[in-house]
């Protein structure tokens, strides 16, 4: 992931804030909301974290953090606390401080984890803290897509689960059917390229090939 200079920051905040941009007013301290901004990114398609960013009159601009080094050791060390946050799926490269004009930025670089990782969440509680990012704003999950992501995170899904006593006859009719179906079309389309070289051949030439087809084991070197 290519690292942020301050000419982009100062274009990410002429734009307004995204399902993939966040910015956060801090100083002295990490504001809680940054993590509930991690969780929605982590839960969501990853996204990119400013602080030090101050909103006034409906636009940004840059405010600066005082002692970046102490904030960042901060962050690493929340995402690292397993009462804090649920996984840490930040690189070395994920933090770091960019100088502007004087003033410093943190950027957090957020990404997009396996499916094995979700939900990250705030605190212990993955039902009261997970979040997922909605255009601009990050949303707590409800019961259901915490539970989708809690059975997407098994490394053994339903779908490589054994299901006991079960025959053909619990099958839906209708589905086999049509997957018959569409497997006798991709046969029949696989013999009719197969055979496509030959149909241009001389009569006696194809009947020679239809012959050898009939006893492959004897001539499996002319097909």
């Amino acid at each position: 992931m290519k690292k942020l200079t301050a000419d982009d920051i100062i274009k990410l905040l002429a734009a307004p804030e995204t399902d993939r941009m966040e910015f956060k007013e801090s100083q002295s301290t990490l504001p809680q909301s940054l993590w509930e901004s991690y969780s929605a990114f982590a839960n969501t398609d990853g996204g990119i974290i400013l602080l030090g960013v101050k909103e006034k009159d409906g636009r940004y601009h840059v405010q600066g953090v005082k002692n970046a080094e102490k904030l960042m050791q901060e962050i690493w060390n929340s995402v690292n606390n397993r009462q804090k946050i649920s996984a840490n799926i930040l690189f070395n490269r994920c933090v770091y401080a960019v100088d502007c004009d004087g003033k410093t930025v943190i950027v957090v670089d957020v990404p997009r984890p396996t499916c094995h990782d979700r939900p990250v969440f705030v605190g212990t509680n993955p039902y009261t803290g997970s979040y997922r990012r909605n255009g601009e704003g990050d949303y707590r999950c409800n019961e259901e897509t915490v539970d989708a992501m809690l059975r997407n995170r098994s490394h053994e899904g339903g779908d490589h689960q054994l299901v006991e006593n079960m025959t053909i006859s619990d099958l839906n009719q209708d589905t086999l059917r049509r997957y018959r179906n569409r497997l006798q079309m991709r046969r029949e389309t696989r013999r009719t390229r197969h055979c496509a070289p030959y149909a241009r051949r001389p009569a006696h030439v194809r009947q020679f090939w239809l012959y050898c087809r009939r006893i492959p084991a004897l001539f499996c070197g002319l097909r």
